[in-house]
């Protein structure tokens, strides 16, 4: 008797982004963000993977000067388009690139979960100068907040990690930070306590070494 896999019922999906470097004339090459190879025409390919299996689930070309929030509407339609009828729960992880008011008020309107992380604004700043925290035995603090951003139309929930800057920080990390410390700010609709819906957001770092 063979046994066939059961039809999921839940699909993470793990957005990120990679910058494709040109040497020629190619259609669509475009002078953009090029850490690599500045002045360099590329381009940048939005893509989605399956977070449980890690296999990739769809993608999107753009030109090399294409900011990343741009195309992640087409980018998501196009993934949600490949769900099966059996899938009833959907959880998008994505870094700030990703952050936009429009995405979000998608997300929300597919009834999607979500956690992304948030860009700084000075609003933000502010809010976070002035929360209570929770101190934790490894050293992190986490908080939260209710914060209506520019052009949205309702409050959303915002989560806080304070932490040590590691020896090798990444951009996301430090682009507010205070001595050896920073904090990264997570927008999400997830019912989790802070501390785990951070946890679960740094489960996509296989992303990056998949995309390697």
């Amino acid at each position: 008797m063979v046994l066939k896999p059961k039809p999921p019922t839940k699909v993470i999906f793990d957005l990120n982004s990679t910058v494709l470097i040109l040497y020629g004339k190619q259609e669509m090459a475009r002078i953009g963000y090029n850490p690599q190879k500045w002045g360099r025409p590329s381009y940048h390919p939005l893509l989605c993977f399956n977070g449980i299996t890690k296999d990739f689930w769809h993608g999107e070309l753009c030109s090399g000067d294409t900011h990343t929030a741009t195309g992640t509407i087409e980018l998501l339609k196009a993934s949600f388009a490949k769900l099966s009828s059996s899938v009833k729960i959907v959880i998008i992880r994505a870094d700030m690139g990703f952050y936009d008011h429009e995405t979000i008020e998608y997300l929300e309107s597919q009834r999607a979960l979500f956690v992304i992380v948030a860009w700084l604004t000075a609003p933000i700043k502010r809010e976070i100068s002035s929360l209570s925290y929770q101190v934790y035995s490894s050293g992190l603090e986490t908080a939260e907040f209710m914060y209506q951003p520019t052009r949205r139309k309702k409050k959303s929930r915002f989560l806080v990690v304070w932490r040590l800057i590691p020896e090798d920080p990444t951009e996301q990390l430090t682009l507010f930070s205070m001595g050896k410390y920073s904090y990264q700010v997570l927008v999400t609709n997830m019912k989790r306590t802070p501390l785990n819906t951070w946890k679960f957001y740094n489960g996509r770092a296989a992303v990056e070494l998949i995309i390697k």
